[in-house]
């Protein structure tokens, strides 16, 4: 929508009226709306700034940013905004259309206008963006009264025209509209000869053919990109997703562990829409400076929003929340303060059962700590990896968080443990070994994986950055050649030659500034990785022998090496005969036995649990149950009633989804025991 108006003050009272009494500036409920207003010039912001926090009567209500805010404070500034309920204005110059993502705002005034219309768009694509819930809305203060006024009220209402027709989709071209005959010409133009009838139908006709015709050509080549990727990137890609689907840790997990710490360090979280909260207070030392963390940003004082499943981010009329997860600055500020709290715990080790091993090798399992720093010196990357150590010298990939399969030793197994720490392996504590693995194998693999995820911001922001000073710096180049012509002509100027190639001057400082960050962000380096901790992981089978039989039912891990390879056995051969691949997982792989590839090119995740005739129940892992939830009903869980008589009378049954409705109810339940009948009852035919 546009409002024309009438000069410098009466904007600013349009502005005003617009803070105090449009209807889309205020909730359902009442409460104010967050608003962008965009500037070309600092000293207009400033100004702005004074006025509007007069006007709302909170300094704290307003932030800004402009071309001389540095890049981390940008970046504060920006979560202040998105998510801090007392902010309620964004005053910005077009620094702020560098990477930065506005979408909790769909409400923006552009305060005046630029000549170029790749920054229109520029601007509108801060909130307009995929992702967006709420329609946007977008008013533009022109001075009516002018010539330069009057192209951008005939540009403007062209605009509306087309954005209605095509859902507002002209905003994704407009800067293109104008190519070869930019807009800049036309006000000049305007502002030289538009007194005459004839320029100015000339002037209308041009709006009329780029706003027309030619949005509509560039609207519907949106659809026809020809970088296609082919049909075996696409089913790559969807592989790796459903892998990193059956792996991520599961909301319950990130929730049941930040509430706890979050609680401890003196923070509250409030209940508001289901599965969402607000977070009023962020302890003080949580807010350290010295606690910023890099390319994630920094901690606020409050949040308006957060939770911790991503399908409860957006929520109809509601505020878009923060995803609390690992790399949320918030997150990471609570688990190092947790790390730091009980570092020394984990420097002393601890007994740990597998429950679900009936082996009788017990391991060591060494957790380390691995950053990848940035040319700044920051730690752009955060991880830990693990390593199981065996009697023989050997290492291997423990995944991604092994020690949620295991349980704490009962007093009785503890005393029986104290019998392996003195073996000669664990004299030293496996610390060359694992440090030794972590370099050759657990610190590339991070470092590929930070790349991949950091590398492709920094690309995008370098390319804004390119395309916005580069055109800026060559516009007031020329700028400055044309009114040394227009002087020496004898002509009138706006501004002094030597301002015109300041400026210039001025941009290309910046941009080389710019540029030379983006260099130290883009690189990338591995700190050597540090032993955080370690446990002595056994085996119930190893107790089974140590203690004798004699165990809870949950100790006694399966009936056996040979049950366990029958069971693995039917379920390779069921999905084969429902005509999918399955490949069975290294013995060590957390989370499930089989994975198998449907005729559709998807992922089907299996555990598998054998057992013999007249068993009673059988163990689930957290670890287990964790994939089972995430993956729905792309899991299985795979019964298979081993038969005396031999594998031909072995008998399968499937449970789809089996753990939909399981809840653990805190971080201290390890696996659950289930009952072999009633499972079996609910199970089914394989499919």
């Amino acid at each position: 929508m546009g409002l024309t108006r009438l000069g410098e003050d009466r904007k600013w009272r349009e502005l005003s009226g617009l803070l105090q009494d449009n209807p889309h500036l205020r909730d359902a409920d009442g409460r104010p709306r967050k608003l962008i207003v965009f500037t070309e010039h600092r000293d207009t912001l400033e100004y702005l700034a004074r006025r509007v926090r007069a006007l709302i009567g909170r300094a704290d209500a307003v932030v800004a940013i402009h071309g001389g805010t540095p890049r981390e404070q940008r970046r504060t500034i920006r979560d202040r905004f998105n998510q801090d309920p007392d902010v309620r204005v964004l005053l910005a110059t077009d620094a702020a259309g560098e990477g930065l993502n506005l979408q909790r705002a769909h409400l923006m005034v552009n305060y005046d206008l630029p000549w170029n219309p790749n920054r229109i768009e520029q601007r509108f694509g801060r909130i307009h963006r995929i992702g967006q819930t709420e329609v946007c809305h977008l008013w533009n203060l022109v001075a009516e009264n002018t010539r330069e006024g009057q192209v951008f009220q005939r540009l403007l209402d062209k605009i509306e025209q087309q954005n209605k027709a095509y859902d507002g989709k002209v905003y994704n071209v407009l800067g293109e509209i104008f190519d070869g005959e930019p807009l800049r010409e036309l006000l000049v133009r305007a502002i030289r000869y538009g007194d005459r009838p004839e320029v100015k139908a000339q002037l209308d006709e041009v709006i009329d053919a780029r706003v027309g015709q030619r949005a509509v050509d560039l609207i519907q080549g949106l659809a026809l990109d020809a970088q296609v990727m082919g049909l075996e990137d696409v089913d790559a890609i969807r592989l790796r997703m459903e892998e990193a689907q059956a792996r991520r840790l599961h909301p319950h997990y990130v929730q049941a562990f930040f509430r706890d710490a979050f609680e401890r360090a003196g923070g509250r979280l409030m209940p508001r829409e289901a599965g969402r909260f607000e977070i009023t207070h962020v302890p003080a030392p949580l807010r350290d400076p010295a606690r910023f963390t890099g390319l994630g940003g920094a901690v606020q004082r409050k949040y308006e929003r957060v939770c911790f499943d991503r399908d409860r981010i957006s929520a109809p009329g509601k505020p878009r929340a923060d995803l609390i997860a690992p790399g949320h600055p918030l997150f990471d500020v609570v688990l190092d303060q947790v790390i730091a709290q009980h570092a020394d715990l984990l420097g002393r080790g601890a007994i740990l059962i597998d429950a679900a091993d009936a082996g009788e090798q017990p391991r060591l399992l060494v957790a380390l700590s691995q950053e990848i720093t940035d040319g700044h010196g920051r730690t752009a990357d955060r991880a830990f990896a693990f390593t199981e150590l065996l009697p023989n010298g050997t290492a291997r990939n423990a995944g991604p968080a092994p020690y949620l399969d295991y349980r704490p030793p009962t007093p009785v197994e503890a005393q029986a443990a104290q019998a392996l720490l003195d073996q000669a392996w664990l004299h030293d504590g496996g610390e060359a070994p694992a440090l030794d693995w972590a370099i050759r194998e657990a610190l590339p693999e991070h470092l590929r994986q930070a790349r991949d995820r950091l590398l492709p911001a920094v690309t995008r922001t370098r390319a804004q950055v390119e395309q916005r000073l580069k055109h800026e710096i060559n516009y007031w180049h020329a700028q400055a050649g044309k009114l040394e012509q227009d002087l020496a002509a004898g002509k009138r100027v706006r501004h002094k030659p030597d301002k015109a190639r300041n400026w210039a001057e001025e941009l290309e400082h910046r941009r080389t500034k710019r540029l030379e960050e983006l260099d130290k962000d883009a690189s990338l380096h591995p700190r050597p990785p540090v032993v955080a901790g370690c446990a002595l992981v056994v085996p119930v089978g190893w107790l089974a022998k140590a203690l004798g039989a004699t165990g809870p039912a949950p100790m006694r891990a399966s009936d056996g090496y040979e049950t366990d390879r029958r069971a693995i056995a039917a379920v390779l051969q069921a999905e084969k005969e429902l005509g999918r691949i399955p490949e069975e997982m290294a013995h060590n792989n957390p989370g499930y036995d089989i994975r198998s590839l449907t005729p559709d090119g998807h992922l089907v995740h299996i555990e598998v649990k054998g057992r013999r005739a007249g068993a009673r129940d059988f163990y689930v892992s957290r670890n287990e149950v964790l994939v089972a939830k995430n993956r729905g009903d792309q899991h299985r869980l795979a019964l298979v009633a081993v038969h005396p008589d031999g594998p031909a009378h072995d008998d399968l049954r499937y449970l789809i989804d089996a753990f939909a409705d399981t809840e653990f109810g805190d971080l201290k339940t390890e696996g659950i025991v289930l009952n072999w009948h009633d499972a079996w009852t609910k199970g089914g035919a394989p499919r």
